[in-house]
């Protein structure tokens, strides 16, 4: 606040006011306006300072508690890149296994969270590649679907498919996903003879990076998700609601999560399924702000993973 102090000389009749005055009606007007009421001379600088150290104590420590949030949710990959996969197309939801209006309200949220995020959306009609499917017999369905498209899990190993399809323990909730490489920009990688790799090439040979260069500093290819396959086992789920299974979900859907992960007592969705005593009711200020942050980084940073934490650390100390 800017106060602008005019001054002129005194008129017949018109009172004047002394400089003591004056500050006195002015202290008047800002002192009410300092925290708690007190004056000027009523402020410690003691005290001042000890809220400073605490709050930046506090920070360190969401700081130190996100980053190992961070570390532990995203330690495992099946794709062979450093970098965090995310989507670039946009999303097409296909939801079954429930009565229509609760397949609709799951539809709706996860809609609802992507875009939240900055995601992009498929303008109706789409071709699905979010799936997400609610059985009590997840081992058959997914056999079954396996059995009549080949293709179903891209180029993972026989091995990896197993374990998705018969995972080693119960899972309330399995997730796949597969990627496509990409050029940093988020352009698509190519699979011509071109880049002078001509006499190289051979039909059905990888996509080749025509931007590649050696480089510490940054990627140049990155993993873009092409699908996702979420199927959630209705026999292990029927404690959670409707809104938990939808946030829990779209957490999983819209990132690559280590199934594993120990979250500890983070205040995350991601404990829905684990012995928490209270699991959280939906998504939480932590799980918005890892995938705004998620989406809102370089992907093709090898620092990532602390740029994702500071925009954390940012938003939930808010």
């Amino acid at each position: 606040m800017t106060i602008r102090l005019i001054s002129r000389a005194s008129e017949p009749g018109r009172p004047t006011i002394s400089w003591p005055e004056f500050w006195s009606v002015l202290g008047f007007a800002v002192l009410p306006m300092i925290p708690g009421g007190a004056s000027l001379a009523q402020v410690d600088p003691a005290q001042t300072a000890m809220r400073g150290v605490t709050i930046e104590a506090q920070r360190a420590t969401i700081d130190h508690r996100v980053r190992a949030f961070i570390g532990e949710i995203t330690r495992s990959t099946r794709f062979d890149s450093q970098s965090l996969a995310k989507w670039h197309q946009p999303l097409c939801f296909l939801v079954g296994g429930l009565p229509k209006t609760q397949d609709e309200f799951i539809l709706s949220r996860l809609s609802q969270i992507a875009a939240s995020a900055d995601i992009s959306l498929a303008p109706q009609p789409c071709r699905p590649n979010f799936f997400v499917l609610l059985t009590s017999e997840p081992d058959r369905l997914l056999k079954q679907w396996s059995a009549r498209n080949p293709h179903l899990f891209g180029n993972a190993t026989p091995a990896q498919i197993r374990g998705f399809i018969e995972p080693s323990r119960p899972r309330t909730v399995r997730t796949w996903h597969n990627a496509v490489p990409m050029n940093r920009d988020g352009t698509p990688l190519i699979g011509d003879p071109s880049c002078g790799l001509s006499h190289y090439w051979t039909p059905g040979a990888p996509p080749v990076s025509c931007q590649y260069q050696p480089s510490r500093l940054v990627y140049y290819d990155v993993q873009a998700f092409s699908l996702a396959i979420v199927v959630v086992d209705t026999t292990r789920a029927r404690s959670s609601s409707f809104g938990q299974l939808a946030d829990y979900v779209a957490m999983v859907g819209l990132a690559q999560i280590d199934p594993d992960a120990d979250v500890g007592d983070a205040p995350t969705i991601l404990r829905l399924f684990t012995s928490s005593p209270i699991p959280p009711p939906g998504l939480t200020a932590w799980d918005r702000a890892f995938l705004s942050a998620l989406y809102h980084t370089d992907q093709s940073s090898p620092v990532q993973r602390s740029q994702i934490a500071v925009r954390m650390v940012q938003d939930v100390s808010q």
